[in-house]
């Protein structure tokens, strides 16, 4: 499909990472083990991608990573801290209205 010069091109992601037709019929609920297997690509752009991609991605990803380990190696249990559902607050970045509230069970 040819894209005119000067034409502004709108990928809606929320409707994108929620399309039924790409993540089977519950891609509404949310499931965080469905993006074990996701990698990025044409169905799932965390930080969209080619010359617009997230000039922050790296450090992110980087980040995220060393939190997530350092957590791992701190903390031997995680568990949910209240019983509130997950409900989506839209905004620059997704986040859950209730906030997620844990119980962190030091290493010994």
């Amino acid at each position: 499909m040819l894209v005119k010069e000067g034409t502004v091109v709108v990928i809606p992601l929320y409707c994108l990472h929620r399309d039924p037709g790409f993540w089977g019929p519950d891609a509404e609920v949310f499931r965080p083990e469905r993006w074990d297997t996701a990698t990025p690509g044409g169905t799932y752009l965390p930080f969209l991608t080619g010359f617009r991609k997230c000039l922050g991605w790296e450090f992110a990803i980087n980040t995220v990573s060393y939190v997530t380990i350092r957590m791992v190696q701190e903390f031997g249990d995680i568990v949910a801290a209240d019983d509130k559902p997950w409900a989506e607050e839209l905004g620059l970045s997704m986040t859950s209205v209730n906030g997620v509230k844990v119980r962190l069970t030091r290493r010994e």
